[in-house]
């Protein structure tokens, strides 16, 4: 039963990866200076507030809509955080793609629009900008401190973004 559990997830991250675009160097360079930037949005001195734990530099990644970015946390682990465009529809059409694909999904309130955890992932809208935020190390299970720490920077990424 795990193997399936496992390839249903690495399915739905696919599926998500799809629908955020492949990277595109092209659509970097088309970005407009105003548009919010997951390496930007939040300092490092911030998000080492938030985390409890000294964070390096931002190392960007690009994607067809909205950006991407990893922080190294600790040395030991990576905080990632993704913003892009988004309408309630397609927020909500998005959910219900990975619901529909057997991902356990519980409603988050008091950050945004509207939110949502998969795991320890937390996907959140605030008017028509989306935002994830997760760790790269998959744990096992719920983990309700890493569920705290991600709820911890997507509220400060929606303050900022507000």
């Amino acid at each position: 039963m795990k193997p399936l559990l496992l390839m249903t997830a690495a399915g739905l991250i696919a599926i998500f990866t799809a629908m955020q675009g492949e990277p595109s160097h092209a659509a970097a360079a088309e970005k407009k200076p105003s548009e919010p930037n997951a390496c930007s949005l939040l300092s490092i001195e911030e998000l080492g507030r938030l985390l409890g734990s000294p964070i390096r530099r931002p190392r960007p990644d690009t994607a067809e809509k909205g950006t991407a970015c990893r922080f190294s946390v600790g040395g030991t682990d990576t905080l990632n955080i993704s913003l892009w465009p988004t309408t309630p529809k397609s927020f909500d059409e998005f959910k219900k793609t990975l619901s529909d694909g057997g991902a356990r999904l519980e409603n988050v309130a008091g950050v945004g629009d509207a939110g949502y955890y998969w795991d320890t992932r937390i996907y959140v809208r605030t008017g028509d900008n989306g935002v994830t935020v997760w760790f790269g190390v998959s744990v096992d299970g719920v983990n309700q401190k890493r569920r705290q720490q991600v709820f911890s920077v997507a509220q400060a990424a929606v303050n900022r973004l507000r």
